[in-house]
């Protein structure tokens, strides 16, 4: 039986990361995380991989012995909470920010883990992050130990993921390989980005009174490869819901045409919530069918709107721009689900990384 090298995912979330690297040959050994729908939709998912609902600042290694026994760890993922980092969050981005300190438990499992690999994903804003200190201060501290370190920003759309998200992912071994990025694959004279009308032009239409399915049929026959490619061994649609709207949050998304966001409103729709939140582009932003989504964080909370209907985007339809596969089922309640898929790292991304590796 030929090997499958073994990961462990800290700050696994819904599983992003774990089913990337699953999908790219990887045994996953453990998953942690402290959110309990977060263990409920892992375990629907992944039903033979121990969670370990706690929270990183009081996991120990013998916690994760307990769990792996003797296995060698081969890898060690995580997205350590970024909301200290991220330039979307105006109040609370500082270098002094308590959750910035999650990064240092993750290096610090790192280092008493040992394994030959570690990845950590993280948003952008972190490499600049008190003039370049920070980022410096991770490399150093595992160069100290040992390790070569890369720090290597990536956009999921130039690995097929419909969605324009950006994020950093710091790459070190202890083996002496040299760390490369994975090639680019989409985006290129050969290969177009997968857009959003690719993505969920197969997911049917939903009654804002209603609020959708949790189980559904699809629209139509799949249209194209990401389609077929989503759905696999799929027979319904699972998840698509939304949160309901009121009337004028309807009216609202009424007057946004493609591409648009809240600056397209006339000023009487306009409101103070939404110019004291910084005017975000991202804001009442409504898809383009024939681009790659922006970057989708909490798309309730962001009021993120459907290329075509007057309405939020459903949680399948954000799966699906995350590059989850229809077979892949949340749990949790809706706010709960929404959340979770702000948090993940899309699992195409993830594979692709997770071959790198292989190959390296």
């Amino acid at each position: 039986m030929k090997y499958k090298p073994t990961v462990i995912d800290f700050f696994a979330g819904a599983g992003g990361i774990s089913l990337g690297f699953k999908n790219a040959g990887f045994d996953i050994l453990l998953a942690n995380d402290v959110d309990p729908n977060c263990k409920k939709t892992y375990h629907r998912n992944f039903p033979k991989v121990p969670f370990l609902l706690k929270d990183i600042r009081k996991l120990t290694v013998s916690d994760i012995s307990e769990k792996c026994g003797t296995k060698k760890i081969d890898v060690v993922v995580g997205g350590p909470a970024c909301q200290g980092f991220s330039l979307a969050n105006i109040k609370t981005r500082n270098p002094n920010n308590p959750k910035n300190n999650l990064v240092f438990e993750f290096i610090r499992l790192v280092k008493q883990i040992k394994p030959s690999w570690f990845i950590m994903e993280n948003v952008e804003g972190l490499i600049n992050m008190d003039r370049g200190s920070f980022t410096n201060s991770i490399i150093n501290n595992m160069r100290r130990h040992g390790y070569k370190v890369k720090f290597i920003p990536l956009c999921a759309a130039d690995y097929g993921v419909p969605q324009k998200r950006k994020r950093v992912f710091f790459i070190g071994n202890n083996i002496g390989r040299e760390i490369y990025a994975p090639k680019r694959k989409y985006g290129t004279e050969k290969k177009s980005f997968i857009n959003v009308g690719d993505a969920i032009g197969d997911i049917p239409q939903i009654d804002n009174k209603t609020k959708g399915s949790k189980i559904c049929d699809y629209f139509s026959e799949p249209k194209c490869k990401y389609q077929q490619k989503m759905r696999g061994r799929s027979k319904k649609v699972h998840n698509h819901l939304i949160t309901r709207s009121g009337s004028l949050v309807l009216e609202r998304y009424s007057k946004i045409p493609v591409g648009k966001n809240w600056s397209a409103l006339p000023d009487s729709l306009k409101s103070n919530c939404i110019l004291k939140s910084g005017g975000h582009s991202y804001l009442y932003k409504r898809l383009d069918p024939n681009k790659p989504a922006n970057t989708i964080a909490n798309f309730r909370k962001a009021m993120l709107i459907h290329p075509f209907e007057d309405r939020g985007l459903s949680v399948r339809e954000a799966a699906r721009l995350q590059s989850f596969d229809d077979r892949f089922i949340f749990e949790g309640g809706i706010s709960s689900q929404q959340q979770q898929l702000a948090n993940v790292v899309p699992p195409l991304l993830a594979q692709a990384i997770g071959k790198q590796i292989i190959k390296n």
